[in-house]
């Protein structure tokens, strides 16, 4: 288990996070000022403006988790909304998201962040602050692990930034820095990297060393993610050396958790003596805010007892750490430090507590996995309304241009009219060819909605596709794998207690099929699994998958994979409909053919891809074979994305499949 991921992720954000809301709150109070204010024919005097101003100066001087902030932050909510305030209900709604969030309630603090936005939109003193509301939204989506939904509100924080012409460039540097983050967790580290250092260099500009700190360890943390455990090191180490010389002891201790945390990821393997030493001092960091735990430290100490085989010491700190994700509600920590419990017990022989937390594993992987259906449903519900609005909004522009095109006739018709009986001709003439014209012109209007209809149908299948993919790889791995694994822990302790059964041949022949039953749902689990275009492009996508056929030795087999053009201009969901033609072929080679050698070979040039599948199998009778549902099934995929496919084979001399798209005319490049 990659246990080395999961701590870098967790160190970066929560150093940004607590900064950031802690950040977002106190801004707004210390800019606020006792100003006039008109709106809808009101005035509002200083000592209206400056009653909520100072209620709110007064919740940010408390503890941002005392009740006593909420109180003050509500008072000035209710104040502000009877004088219609913008500014003031905006920022009000700010702080209950921040102490709400402090407290451990994420979603409801979203919702108030989100309720308090259209306000920030209209705020007339304080432009920035839908720019700070989108920016704590998506902070709150990363903690989530709504990743996707974190990277679309720091983008919509700098679109804010841009269209209201704001000069703040400490808002800026917090907003390139959290979308470093963001592309981090989903793994695109050229774009994380990108915008940490833009971060950077507006924090060197303007001399703000705790943001300077802030991203040079979350840069490191991108680094030793991303494997250059070097430059990680380099860059944690920067960000302590920085907070020792500028920050203040909370605002250092902040610091130098995330980075002691880094530094002891890098080591864990390569230093483990040295990653201890790291572990721990950030373990002294730990519990330091309502964002911070110490479940990182323990759980990297945990598991590098275990691998020193110190499991007694290395149970110890993994416990401690899954006590403090049950009290602290945090689901991913669960379901990783139960696997790892699971673990240490099945190698101290104590099956009774490796099967408790399997089953505990396994209860938090369904868990997890029910909110990611909920997430899925809830976007693809967005999706087909969105779809729904489009198809009206069609509907409504068809109508009105043939409204528009009805006037303009008893126009032309009253205009001719007036001219007299000499222009009539003319005049009918004239109206013929704008008739012709505009029936033209409607007709290739209509095949372009046609034809751009077909491909987002095409795209929605796919995607439709490769989720159900996915959801089946994950049940298979997570579910029923996970029982499985359970099965066998207990199977093998029923052996080990009965010696007499363990070497009869009916449970030497029930362990073998175990085996074997493991390794087919990890084969399904892996050929359903798209998930490998996302890392790597299509030929190296298709590489790996010719050398996950090829690994076994008994099947005998040699694939040659050659490529040739930009595949990277080409859509991903087309990307993913030829990968999977691809599979369907080179499956079909390992089940059917017997062959030795095969060739695979896609040529992009001119506008165009050529896929070639050639092998030296046995070969079989087209004119007998055609109507079988695998070759149906292939040139149906193949029709739907207009493409042609030849199919040449004879029995005895191998197949040959030829495959041929038009790029330009079907739009499948990403600039069409």
């Amino acid at each position: 288990m990659e246990v080395q991921n999961i701590f870098k992720l967790k160190c970066a954000i929560f150093l940004t996070f607590s900064l950031i809301v802690i950040c977002s709150f106190s801004v707004c109070a210390q800019e606020l000022k006792s100003l006039n204010y008109q709106s809808h024919g009101f005035t509002y005097t200083k000592s209206d403006t400056g009653r909520i101003f100072d209620l709110v100066n007064r919740a940010k001087k408390l503890p941002i988790t005392s009740d006593s902030a909420i109180v003050l932050l509500n008072d000035a909510l209710a104040q502000s909304k009877q004088l219609g305030f913008n500014d003031g209900i905006g920022q009000a709604y700010m702080g209950l998201g921040a102490c709400t969030i402090a407290k451990g309630d994420y979603d409801s603090g979203i919702e108030l962040y989100k309720k308090g936005l259209p306000y920030c939109e209209k705020a007339v003193f304080h432009k920035y602050l839908p720019v700070m509301m989108c920016n704590n939204i998506g902070i709150a989506c990363m903690y989530k692990e709504r990743d996707k939904a974190g990277i679309f509100y720091y983008f919509k924080a700098l679109d804010y930034y841009i269209k209201k012409n704001i000069a703040r460039p400490d808002i800026l540097c917090v907003i390139y820095i959290n979308l470093g983050l963001g592309w981090m967790k989903e793994r695109q580290y050229s774009q994380a990297i990108y915008y940490e250092k833009k971060g950077i260099q507006i924090a060197l500009k303007n001399k703000d060393y705790i943001k300077v700190a802030n991203a040079y360890t979350s840069l490191g943390g991108i680094y030793i993610q991303k494997g250059d455990t070097l430059p990680g090191r380099r860059y944690s180490q920067m960000g302590i050396d920085i907070s020792n010389q500028y920050l203040n002891d909370y605002d250092k201790s902040i610091l130098q958790y995330c980075a002691y945390l880094n530094l002891g990821i890098s080591y864990q393997h390569q230093a483990p003596q040295k990653a201890l030493l790291y572990f721990k001092k950030a373990l002294a960091f730990g519990n330091i805010t309502p964002f911070y735990s110490d479940i990182g430290p323990y759980t990297g100490i945990g598991c590098i007892y275990i691998n020193m085989k110190k499991y007694k010491l290395g149970k110890k700190y993994l416990l401690a750490g899954l006590k403090n994700a049950q009290a602290k509600n945090q689901p991913s920590s669960v379901r990783d430090l139960s696997f790892l419990l699971a673990q240490a017990y099945e190698n101290t022989e104590d099956y009774k507590k490796a099967y408790e937390y399997q089953k505990l594993y396994s209860a938090t992987v369904d868990s997890l996995m029910d909110s990611t259906r909920m997430i899925a449903n809830h976007e693809l519900e967005v999706k087909y309304r969105t779809t729904e609005q489009d198809k009206e909004l069609v509907s409504e522009k068809l109508q009105l241009v043939q409204q528009q095109n009805l006037v303009a006739k008893k126009n032309t018709l009253i205009l001719g009219t007036i001219l007299g009986a000499l222009l009539i001709l003319a005049v009918f003439s004239v109206l013929v060819f704008i008739s012709k014209n505009r029936q033209r012109l409607q007709t290739e209007k209509i095949k372009n909605l046609e034809q751009e209809k077909k491909i987002i149908h095409l795209k929605a299948l796919v995607r439709g596709e490769e989720k159900e993919r996915t959801r089946i790889a994950r049940e298979l791995h997570d579910g029923v794998g996970s029982l499985l694994s359970a099965f066998t822990i207990s199977f093998q302790a029923f052996g080990k207690e009965n010696s007499e059964i363990a070497n009869s041949p009916n449970y030497i022949n029930s362990s073998g099929l175990l085996k074997q039953i493991s390794a087919e749902i990890h084969e399904a689990a892996y050929n359903f699994t798209p998930e490998v275009l996302l890392h790597n492009s299509l030929i190296e996508a298709i590489r790996l998958y010719c050398d996950y056929i090829q690994f076994p030795k008994s099947r005998n087999i040699e694939i040659d994979v050659k490529g040739y053009g930009e595949f990277e201009l080409l859509e991903h969901e087309f990307k993913l409909s030829i990968y999977r033609i691809v599979q369907e072929l080179l499956q079909n080679i390992v089940k059917h053919a017997n062959a030795t050698q095969v060739l695979v070979q896609l040529v992009m040039q001119d506008m165009a891809l050529n896929i070639t599948v050639e092998d030296n199998g046995v070969g079989f009778d087209i004119g007998r074979n055609d109507s079988g549902l695998g070759i149906l099934n292939l040139q149906s995929r193949i029709k739907s994305m207009n493409g042609l496919i030849s199919i040449e084979s004879a029995k005895g001399n191998g197949t040959s499949v030829f495959i041929e798209f038009d790029l330009k005319a079907h739009k499948q490049l990403t600039s069409a």
